[in-house]
C-alpha cells in the first residue's frame, strides 16, 4: 500500500490519505477478498464510510456525511457491511459496491454498535427506544433484519457487543463494567 501504515491491534486502522486530508479511522475486519471497510474523518465534515482494496490501493466511497456516532461491522467473509447509527435503522450493503439497504423497519428503536456474528448469520446490536422511554436493549437480530432474541433489557445502555470466536457468547460494557452473556439467551 502506496502511502498507507496499516496496524491492527484489535481493530484496523489506516493514515492512507483518500483524496483530502483526514484523521482517524475505524474499520471492521478486513475479508477474505482482499478489502478493509473504515470509517475515515475528513477534514471538517462527518465521517464517512469507504472500502480499500488492499491489492491495488483504490478505495470507494459507500456512505457519505454518516453521523460521528455510526458504527460499522461486516460478515466474517467481508462480502456485506452493517451499518448502525444512533439515529436511524440498521442498514446493510455490499462491501465493493455501496448500494446501502434498510436492515430493520422498528420504527420505535434505533440500533447501534452492530457486531456480526463469527457465523455471520447473526448480527448483535444495541439499540434505544425512541422517543427514549427510558428502555435499552441488547438483542440479536437474523441477517433479513428480524429479530432473533432479546438478550438484555436496561435502564442502562449497553455498550459495543463483541462476539466469541465460536458465536456462543457476547461481551459488553455498561456502567463502566464489562459484561459476558450467553448469546442464546439462557
Amino acid at each position: 500500500l502506496s502511502g498507507a501504515n496499516v496496524q491492527c491491534s484489535g481493530t484496523w486502522s489506516t493514515s492512507a490519505s483518500t483524496s483530502g486530508s483526514w484523521v482517524g479511522s475505524r474499520a471492521a475486519h478486513p475479508s477474505s477478498q482482499g478489502r478493509i471497510v473504515y470509517t475515515r474523518w475528513p477534514d471538517n465534515a462527518d465521517p464517512d464510510i469507504c472500502s480499500l482494496d488492499v491489492a491495488n490501493g483504490r478505495w470507494s466511497l459507500l456512505q457519505s456525511n454518516v453521523l460521528p456516532d455510526s458504527a460499522i461491522g461486516s460478515t466474517p467473509r467481508g462480502d456485506r457491511i452493517v451499518y448502525a447509527s444512533g439515529d436511524r435503522p440498521a442498514e446493510v450493503c455490499s462491501a465493493g459496491s455501496g448500494g446501502w439497504s434498510r436492515l430493520t423497519t422498528t420504527p420505535n428503536w434505533h440500533e447501534g454498535h452492530p457486531s456480526v456474528s463469527p457465523s455471520g448469520d447473526r448480527i448483535a446490536v444495541s439499540r434505544i427506544s425512541w422517543p427514549i422511554s427510558g428502555l435499552k436493549q441488547l438483542v440479536t437480530l437474523r441477517m433479513d433484519g428480524s429479530l432473533d432474541r432479546i438478550l438484555l433489557e436496561s435502564e442502562d445502555t449497553p455498550g459495543p457487543p463483541t462476539w466469541s470466536p465460536d458465536g456462543t457468547r457476547l461481551c459488553f460494557e455498561m456502567d463502566s463494567r464489562l459484561y459476558v452473556i450467553n448469546a442464546d439467551g439462557s
